[in-house]
């Protein structure tokens, strides 16, 4: 019986092995996601989705970072979903479901031993509000604080996209700037409600919250963005800042949020650039 089973084990290691790469039948390669938007009422399609969760055939393929390139152990059409992901408040081990993106969804005919590319574009879901300031137009959806100047920017080499960006500017003499929203909100009670923000930044700078409770009004420092780079032409970042939590605080009201700058240690000057400020909710 010993004997049987040496042989047994001889027959077994001279079988090839097989693995998941064995198995794969088409490659899907995700690239480049966007999203468009009714520029009219949903602002800019400005966007930075970096992950996606996948399906195909609603079958669950794992969620995977842009640019990917998926192993498929199917071929043919093929329904593919993508729910799209978005670090939220910029950090990158906190990568979540945006909820206001719909799922994209598409037929596609998956060849054997070949690849298939994609770009999906994504859509908001049809209902969703909306609280846009762009620069396009005179004025400002912001109230100034103390000596705050909010500029609106027009040299095309520092506006993110359109005619104009916000600038505010810090230096030895004013210190500290800080705009608030004009509006106050009022979000549909337990739901998401998220801020979207491009921003170019030679500096830190604060999102807060502010908000009465029981006749008193309340600041709330919320997430600070650091810098982006340095230098005349300050490169472009978005970030996705989840107000869902400051938005929902039990009877609280005159909700708004603010941008605050506050100028650097050593340094003499700081600059931040905004654009397409976008508080969407339900």
């Amino acid at each position: 019986m010993i004997r049987a089973l040496r042989y047994a084990s001889v027959i077994l290691l001279a079988l090839p092995a097989c693995t998941k790469e064995d198995l794969v039948h088409s490659r899907l390669r995700i690239t480049n996601p966007g999203v468009a938007t009714n520029a009219a009422v949903e602002g800019s399609g400005s966007s930075r989705i970096t992950d996606a969760w996948v399906y195909a055939n609603n079958e669950a393929l794992g969620v995977w970072q842009f640019p990917s390139d998926l192993p498929v152990l199917r071929t043919g059409p093929t329904e593919v979903k993508l729910i799209a992901a978005i670090r939220r408040n910029g950090y990158q081990d906190d990568r979540v479901q945006y909820p206001f993106y719909a799922t994209w969804s598409g037929n596609l005919d998956l060849s054997e031993d070949g690849t298939t590319e994609l770009q999906p574009t994504f859509q908001y879901y049809d209902d969703l509000d909306f609280w846009i300031e762009d620069f396009e137009e005179a004025g400002y959806a912001f109230t100034p604080s103390g000596d705050t100047v909010l500029n609106t920017i027009t040299d095309p080499t520092l506006v993110f996209e359109g005619n104009g960006s916000g600038e505010m500017y810090v230096d030895t003499g004013r210190t500290n700037v800080r705009i608030t929203t004009a509006d106050a909100f009022s979000p549909t009670a337990n739901t998401p409600v998220y801020l979207e923000i491009d921003y170019a930044c030679d500096q830190e700078f604060l999102i807060g919250f502010r908000y009465t409770y029981n006749g008193d009004q309340e600041d709330l420092p919320y997430l600070n963005l650091n810098a982006t780079g340095a230098g005349p032409e300050l490169p472009w970042k978005k970030c996705y800042v989840d107000l869902s939590g400051p938005m929902n605080i039990l009877g609280a009201s005159d909700r708004r949020f603010y941008i605050a700058v506050q100028l650097a240690g050593g340094a003499t000057s700081g600059r931040v650039l905004v654009d397409n400020i976008k508080l969407v909710s339900r």
